[in-house]
Formats: structure tokens, sequence, C-alpha cells
């Protein structure tokens, strides 16, 4: 990339946004149209009629190497269970029609809200089961994160749940903040309950533990930028109603074109 254009990449950014995130990707593989919204803010209304789990992502365009994310699904008792609002980082093209990215799952049963994380590779089709572990030929292949065997402890098996009380507020409402933070060699992803102490990076104020990430980064130096998405799955015959928000971006002020 140029340095002129580089340089005035992240001029219109910070003029735009102070963390960048100016836009939606050419790429759109949100084929059931369940996702809405842009630039730093997706909602999701969407009602699943049929007995099959819909699914679907929309990309950025711009690279940040983590986020703090908002996640919140409204009305969450009619919602328990319904379906999973989704962050992807680490979003690359094997140059050979493939994916590759990082995934945190965040998803609520009667308030209590429960995540996943796993590392998916060979994923040439995003949109099928499990982002194609399960396609009979070429299928992708997932590497548990987080719980590392992939069962969880929650009632949807592959979650763990984050505290054991709900979380939902006075108007049902279950808000979770989730810092993944690019570190020397990898990640670390922490949960909170309020953006200020997602914000300060409040090891007080997080909820569970610490989820430790080693990328195949240099394991002296953070990863590099890529690109970031949010996805969503909602499963038969459920309504999902919620929100993503990106509260802020891992190392702002390096704008990178798409590719």
């Amino acid at each position: 990339m140029k340095k002129a254009k580089k340089m005035l990449l992240a001029a219109s950014a910070l003029a735009l946004v102070s963390f960048g995130l100016i836009g939606c990707g050419e790429e759109d593989d949100d084929v059931n149209e369940m996702i809405s919204g842009g630039n730093n803010d997706y909602l999701i209304a969407y009602t699943n009629d049929s007995n099959l789990t819909s699914r679907g992502y929309v990309p950025t365009t711009l690279k940040h190497a983590g986020a703090i994310m908002e996640f919140k699904f409204t009305n969450s008792t009619a919602n328990s269970g319904a379906g999973v609002l989704g962050f992807i980082w680490e979003l690359k093209d094997d140059g050979a029609a493939a994916k590759q990215f990082y995934v945190l799952g965040v998803r609520q049963d009667k308030g209590i809200p429960s995540y996943y994380v796993s590392h998916f590779t060979n994923v040439t089709n995003i949109n099928a089961e499990n982002f194609g572990t399960k396609l009979p030929t070429n299928p992708a292949v997932e590497d548990f994160v987080s719980p590392l065997n992939g069962k969880g402890d929650a009632d949807g098996v592959g979650f763990k749940k984050i505290g054991t009380s709900s979380w939902a507020d006075d108007a049902g409402t279950v808000t979770v903040y989730a810092d993944i933070a690019d570190v020397v060699g990898g990640y670390e992803i922490r949960f909170y309950r309020t953006k200020v102490a997602a914000e300060n990076k409040s090891d007080l104020d997080k909820v569970g533990d610490v989820i430790k990430i080693r990328s195949d980064c240099d394991a002296a130096v953070k990863p590099d930028q890529a690109y970031l998405a949010v996805y969503a799955n909602v499963y038969g015959y459920k309504t999902l109603t919620g929100s993503w928000k990106y509260v802020k971006t891992s190392r702002d002020l390096e704008v990178a074109e798409a590719e």
C-alpha cells in the first residue's frame, strides 16, 4: 500500500468515526437477510420459520487486531436460547477460496449468558452448519479454544456460562461486553457487565475466567491486523432480537485498505 494512500485512508476514517469502522464489505453472506445496520452498529430481529438454523455474517472492510464488543439480547425471556450473536476476528483468506478466523459466540438462556470461542480453518461455506465442519467433502476444521472439550456447561452444547445468575435488567435485556484484546503472542478475552468496566479493562469487574489464546503469530509480537465481522445463528422456529456494537477497536490509528 502506498504511504500517501494509507495516510488518506487514516485521515478519512478518523474524520468519520473515532475507531475506524466506516462501512461494510462488498462481500455479504447474510443470505437470510437477518442482520441490518452498518458502520459500528448492527441489529437483528429475525423469526426463523423453519426447523433448520438460519445463519448469516456481515464483514467490515477494515482491519483491526481486536475489539470491545457489546452484545445485547432484548426480550430475554421470550428469546431464551433463540440463537447466537457472534464476533469474528482475524478473518483471512488463504488464497484457495477458503477462510480462517476466530469466533466468539454469545447466547443467553433465561437471562444467563454463555459463550464459546473456536478457531476455524478451511471454511469454504461460511453459511454451512458450524461453518462447514460437517460438510461431507473438504470440511472445515474447528479447534476448540474455550470450552476446551467443545461440550460446555450451558444448556446449549458447546457453550460455557458467564456467571451463574441472570444478567437481565428490568426491561428484560441482557447486555454482555467482551474485550477481545491483542497481546504479545495472541489474544485475551474478558467479559464485563458494563461498558465502563470494559473500557477500563478492570479485572475487579470482569466476570468469569480470562480466556487466553495463543495465536499462530510470532510469540514475541502482537498479531497482525485482519478483518472483523459479525454473525448470527437463529435456531429453528425461534425469534432472536438483539444488537452488536463495536465499542472500540484495537490499534485504531492503523487503518488498512481492503485487499
